[in-house]
C-alpha cells in the first residue's frame, strides 16, 4: 500500500466540488455551516466568498498529521482484524476519500464489512461509483452512507449502517473529526449515543488534536479553523479520555498517535510538537 493521504485534519464545506486526490498542490479550505473533512492533498478551484490557502510549511504539518492518522488507523484495523472483528464503522470524509480500512481488510480479513459515514455528499457520489462498493455480507464489502456525526441516530437509522449485525462486535472510527464538536454540542453524548448501540466486543477508536504539547501544526490548524468560521475545540489527554468512560482503553492507554504501537515500518517518529494529536482503543464491556 502507498503512502496516500487519508485521515482528514483540516475541513471543508460540505458542498465543496471534489477533485481526486493529487500530488502535493495547494489546500483551499472554505466556510460551511456544516463542516465536513476532506484529505489532505485535494486541491478544488476555491469556493465563491473567502477561502484560505495554506502556506508550504502548514501543509508539511498538514501532511505529517494526515499521515499519522492514517499509520495509526492502518494499525489499528489489523489489530481488530486479527483479533476477529468483521465490522468496521467508520465515521469522517477524510477516510471516504482515501479508505484506509478496507485496504488493510484487503490482506488481514478480505471477507470484512466496511460502513463509511460522511456528511459529503460529493465525496459519497465519488466512492458510490468505485469497484469494491456493496459485494455482498458474506463476501465483505464496502458501503456508503450520508450522515453528520452530530446526528448519531440518524447514523443508526442509515440503510448502509443496517447491513452491519449490532448484535456482534463492530469496530467503531472516529478519527480527526471530533475535535470539530465543541462541548456545546455534547461531543461525548454524541459518541456515548453510538458506543451504547454497540454489542459487547467492540471497540471504539479515537484520535484528536490536542493543545497539551505546543505544535507550529496544530497552532496552523486553528487558525485555518477560525478563519473559515469554523469552531475547533482540541482536548487534553483527560479529556480524550472521557470518550472511553466505561471502556476497558486497551494498552498504552491515550497515548500520541504517532507511538501507539507504532510499527517499524511506519519510519522514523514524529515528535510530539510535530503530531500533537492524541488516540486511543476501547472495548465495549
Amino acid at each position: 500500500m502507498g503512502e496516500d493521504i487519508g485521515m482528514a485534519v483540516f475541513p471543508s464545506g460540505p458542498r465543496e466540488p471534489l477533485h481526486p486526490p493529487g500530488g502535493g498542490g495547494s489546500i483551499w479550505l472554505s466556510p460551511g455551516r456544516r463542516p465536513g473533512t476532506r484529505a489532505i492533498g485535494v486541491k478544488p478551484a476555491p469556493a465563491s466568498g473567502r477561502s484560505v490557502k495554506l502556506m508550504p510549511r502548514q501543509r508539511l504539518g498538514a501532511r505529517d498529521l494526515a499521515l499519522e492518522n492514517q499509520r495509526f488507523t492502518r494499525r489499528v484495523t489489523s489489530r481488530l482484524a486479527a483479533a476477529g472483528v468483521d465490522q468496521f464503522l467508520v465515521i469522517g470524509a477524510g477516510s471516504v476519500t482515501n479508505p484506509g480500512v478496507h485496504l488493510v481488510l484487503q490482506d488481514v480479513e478480505p471477507s470484512a464489512r466496511v460502513v463509511y459515514v460522511s456528511d459529503n455528499r460529493m465525496v459519497l457520489a465519488l466512492s458510490r461509483s468505485l469497484p469494491h462498493v456493496n459485494r455482498s455480507r458474506s463476501g465483505g464489502g464496502v458501503g456508503y452512507a450520508y450522515a453528520d456525526l452530530r446526528e448519531s441516530e440518524s447514523i443508526l437509522a442509515a440503510p448502509q449502517v443496517r447491513t452491519l449485525d449490532l448484535a456482534q462486535p463492530i469496530a467503531l472510527f472516529v478519527v480527526a473529526g471530533l475535535h470539530l464538536i465543541p462541548d456545546c454540542e455534547d461531543p461525548f453524548g454524541l459518541v456515548g449515543r453510538l458506543v451504547k448501540a454497540l454489542a459487547p466486543g467492540s471497540y471504539l477508536v479515537i484520535s484528536h488534536l490536542t493543545l497539551d504539547y505546543p505544535s507550529p501544526a496544530v497552532d496552523a490548524a486553528m487558525r485555518l479553523y477560525e478563519r473559515s468560521g469554523i469552531p475547533a475545540q482540541p482536548r487534553s489527554r483527560a479529556e480524550v479520555e472521557q470518550f472511553f468512560d466505561g471502556l476497558h482503553l486497551l494498552d498504552p492507554g491515550v497515548e500520541l498517535v504517532s507511538r501507539w504501537h507504532r510499527s517499524p515500518g511506519d519510519g522514523p517518529m514524529s515528535s510530539p510538537e510535530q503530531i500533537a494529536c492524541l488516540a486511543g482503543v476501547g472495548r465495549v464491556q
